[in-house]
């Protein structure tokens, strides 16, 4: 059986058709797609990222030995707040975040879903048993 109906995939892909008129001139050139240059760390990152006790015990410059001291309690910081962030979210997971499911009568419904309040959401499921 035929298939009568293509799908194409992205800007890449074109018709046969497309290919015949550029051939043929009547349309541009088909654009290169765009490939971004290969990445390559920047020279100050690698050596702010190798800072040990090799770095600490040889730099002398007092500047960098100060900045190093802030990024460091950054770090202390974000990873206390980190922690106390986690022990937030486990509080909030062990909170009872639904109510109950409850079979009620006819009789019931104005009771329990109509005056049920204002802060509550009620969800019906309107059944027929038998």
């Amino acid at each position: 059986m035929t298939e009568y109906h293509t799908v194409y995939k992205g800007r890449e892909e074109t018709t046969q058709w497309d290919d015949i008129q550029r051939k043929l001139g009547n349309l541009a050139p088909k654009e290169k797609p765009f490939k971004p240059e290969a990445f390559t760390p920047d020279v100050h990152e690698a050596a702010t990222a190798k800072r040990g006790e090799d770095w600490l015990a040889t730099c002398d410059d007092v500047g960098e030995l100060s900045d190093a001291e802030d990024e460091f309690q950054d770090d202390e910081f974000l990873e206390k707040f980190r922690l106390q962030r986690i022990k937030e979210l486990e509080q909030d997971s062990r909170r009872q975040r639904f109510g109950s499911v409850e079979d009620i009568r006819g009789s019931e419904f104005v009771q329990k879903v109509s005056q049920a309040g204002e802060e509550l959401w009620v969800v019906t499921l309107l059944h027929k048993e038998g």
